[in-house]
């Protein structure tokens, strides 16, 4: 058989574009099969438990004519509050009780007459916060404190250990992620695979809604608030505190392979 040599060239070329034709087309379906078929799924674990610490916040204020003297009756109320804090039924320690602010300003009624700002009095007020570390006492320390003249501003209950809750709440979380994967998985008629990618996202704890209790002493109270606070002074005690529980929880996303 002849053939002009002039065709060869024409001829190699041809069969270079055909080996590389088939080349992509081969590689484009290696591609397609070597890609697996996925599943994302979410999953939450949720833990309630009973709340092991209270935080309470105070405030006490005193009056006087001059900041020397407002300020010495104020130490006087704070030094039998704390005393009572320490050493009554409640017993909290040193380290649960902390200042959180402190102020002595003057005070000054506006005088329409003659359109002038007159002095009435200086004014010491002090927050404290108040760690109760066993929340069956958070009645006796309102009651303790409010007798000799704390202000009461709110309450927050909260799960100051949560380590084995957190830990409970994961595992939930997991085991919560693996049934609905397979029942996704049951329902589309698949076969659920391994996991190929895992994102841990972590918990969040959400206390009881914070309690605002305003109770105030006789300086500053009035209607509701004067008949209550008068009815803990005369023996009649605090109002019931409850604690509910907090909830943690923990959630996780895993991508799984299916067939």
């Amino acid at each position: 058989m002849y053939f002009s040599t002039r065709l060869l060239p024409l001829l190699l070329i041809c069969l270079a574009l055909l080996a590389s034709s088939a080349y992509g087309q081969t590689t484009k379906e290696c591609c397609e099969k070597d890609e697996p078929r996925t599943l994302s799924v979410q999953g939450m674990g949720k833990v309630s438990v009973k709340p092991d610490v209270a935080y309470l916040s105070f405030a006490t204020q005193a009056r006087g004519k001059t900041a020397t003297e407002a300020y010495k009756d104020h130490q006087e109320k704070i030094l039998a509050i704390l005393t009572a804090l320490k050493t009554g039924p409640s017993s909290i320690e040193a380290k649960d009780l902390q200042t959180q602010g402190m102020s002595v300003q003057p005070r000054y009624r506006y005088n329409r007459t003659d359109n002038k700002q007159i002095f009435e009095y200086y004014e010491v007020t002090q927050q404290l916060t108040v760690t109760v570390r066993d929340t069956e006492k958070v009645s006796s320390v309102l009651d303790s404190a409010v007798k000799l003249g704390a202000n009461v501003n709110n309450i927050n209950f909260t799960v100051e250990d949560s380590d084995s809750a957190a830990a409970d709440a994961s595992k939930k979380a997991y085991i919560n992620i693996k049934s609905k994967a397979e029942n996704i998985a049951l329902s589309l008629g698949v076969t659920l695979g391994k996991p190929i990618s895992i994102h841990d996202n972590g918990g969040n704890s959400y206390a009881p809604m914070q309690q605002n209790m305003h109770v105030h002493s006789k300086m500053m109270r009035g209607g509701p608030e004067m008949m209550m606070a008068d009815a803990m002074e005369d023996g009649g005690g605090p109002p019931s505190v409850e604690s509910g529980e907090v909830t943690v929880t923990h959630s996780v996303s895993i991508t799984y392979e299916v067939h």
